[in-house]
């Protein structure tokens, strides 16, 4: 039984998350607040976030872990949001 969990508040409508193949960084859509969260995953503290289209629901990171695909909705209520898929090029320091 694990009981030393540890959790990172990011925003409202956390959805889809992906992982570097090492574990050392988690990404996180957020969905309500239109952006993207970079997680130190052994520190579990934010380290970064990307402002992205309205409204991130999807997301992998390339095989070879230099892109960041994100998928966008639309929402009914918010003209003109989402229904977009974005490249980010991810560099790691």
């Amino acid at each position: 039984e694990f009981s030393n969990w540890q959790s990172v508040k990011l925003g409202a409508g956390v959805r889809t998350i992906d992982i570097t193949k090492k574990g050392r960084y988690i990404f996180a859509c957020v969905n309500n607040e239109s952006k993207i969260s970079v997680i130190d995953a052994i520190s579990m503290k934010k380290i970064s976030e990307i402002v992205v289209a309205s409204f991130p629901v999807g997301m992998a990171l390339s095989p070879d872990e230099t892109q960041l695909i994100v998928t966008s909705q639309g929402k009914s209520a918010t003209p003109n949001s989402g229904n977009t898929i974005t490249v980010y090029e991810v560099v790691y320091n």
